[in-house]
């Protein structure tokens, strides 16, 4: 089973309010997307907070895949009492990836330095994409307003980062996400007649929200990239949980998340020409 934006929009996710709390995911999950990774580092983030100790397995076949992409380290370091990662395993030659991946991290906004660099490689990669009909440059702006977003509106200091290239599918997905109040919060303080956290990530990608002086740049062009079939536009925020794609806005209904914040997936078919904007 991989653990991506399905699993994530239809499961019912909770927070355990022990003091001691045992997760063992093994015999579930086979692979991780992006938005996955992003959204299970917050989980953890969030219940290490409620709970004094904490143990989690992972199935032995993708001990080698989260190693390589940062994330086994990430949380080592992050939580080094607090976590057991089983089984225990050898340690790898890490190999670069930079064509194919960028590394799942959680970066601070004052460093600058590491943000200009996140930005140029995120657009590198979109970059590798056939048949561009818009600059690459643009790609720059639209992550550096994302992030930026996220700065503003968000309330938070930091945010997750991950992006991996899928050669044998030619798709490349980018995750970006941060546990700040949410979209739905600062969105629906200012629209109140939106009605629920759906209705409100909606509206934060319509072109009316960046004119009114509310940012929202970066999710609106992110979603007028969308062109095949396969692009999607996956946002969760509060709440809310909503997929465009290229056609279609598809809201689900009865989500309910344990972690404030917000996480953004973009999937793009490498093959396919971006949409004019």
């Amino acid at each position: 089973m991989n653990f991506d934006y399905r699993l994530i929009s239809r499961c019912k996710w909770s927070l355990a309010s022990v003091e001691v709390f045992n997760w063992d995911i093994a015999n579930r999950i086979d692979f991780f997307d992006p938005i996955g990774l992003t959204f299970i580092a917050g989980f953890i983030e969030k219940q290490l907070s409620i709970s004094r100790l904490g143990s989690i397995t992972f199935k032995p076949e993708i001990i080698n895949y989260l190693e390589r992409i940062n994330f086994l380290s990430y949380l080592e370091d992050k939580f080094p009492d607090r976590i057991t990662i089983l089984p225990d395993r050898p340690k790898i030659k890490r190999q670069p990836l930079h064509d194919r991946l960028l590394e799942f991290d959680k970066k601070g906004f004052s460093d600058t330095t590491d943000i200009e660099k996140c930005i140029q490689h995120l657009s590198q990669l979109c970059q590798q994409r056939i048949g561009n009909s818009i600059k690459y440059e643009i790609t720059d702006d639209v992550f550096g307003e994302l992030l930026s977003n996220v700065k503003i509106y968000s309330g938070e200091n930091s945010f997750f980062v991950i992006a991996q290239r899928y050669p044998k599918n030619k798709l490349l997905k980018i995750s970006i996400a941060d546990l700040g109040i949410g979209i739905p919060v600062e969105i629906r303080s200012k629209f109140p007649h939106l009605i629920n956290d759906n209705d409100a990530i909606i509206y934060a990608t319509e072109p009316e929200v960046t004119t009114s002086g509310m940012g929202g740049l970066g999710l609106t062009t992110l979603k007028s990239y969308l062109s095949d079939p396969e692009d999607y536009l996956f946002i969760v925020s509060n709440n809310g949980c909503v997929k465009f794609t290229n056609d279609r806005i598809k809201p689900f209904i009865n989500f309910c998340s344990p972690v404030h914040g917000t996480f953004v997936e973009i999937c793009f078919k490498e093959d396919s020409p971006f949409r004019e904007i």
